[in-house]
C-alpha cells in the first residue's frame, strides 16, 4: 500500500485536531489542557501564516505572540 504524502499545511492541521480531541480529567486542567490550548494556537497562527497569499504584506516578527510555556495570553 502506497504511503500518502501531506503537505505542511494538511500536517498541521491533522494535529490541531488530534491535539482537540485530547481528552483531560477537569484537576489537570492548568498542568495539560491550557498548555494544549495554548499550542493549538500557536499552530492555528502557523497555519495562517504559512497559507497567506504571498502578495500580502508580511507579518513581522514582533506580531507573533507565541504561547511557550502557559505563561501568556490564552489562544
Amino acid at each position: 500500500m502506497e504511503e500518502k504524502k501531506y503537505t505542511p499545511e494538511e500536517i498541521i492541521d491533522i494535529t490541531i485536531n488530534n491535539l482537540s480531541n485530547i481528552s483531560v480529567p477537569a484537576a489537570l486542567t492548568e498542568q495539560i489542557s491550557i498548555p494544549i490550548i495554548q499550542n493549538i494556537g500557536n499552530l492555528r497562527k502557523a497555519l495562517e501564516i504559512m497559507t497567506k497569499p504571498a502578495e500580502e504584506e508580511p507579518i513581522e516578527l514582533g506580531e507573533i505572540d507565541l504561547e511557550e510555556d502557559g505563561e501568556g495570553k490564552d489562544a
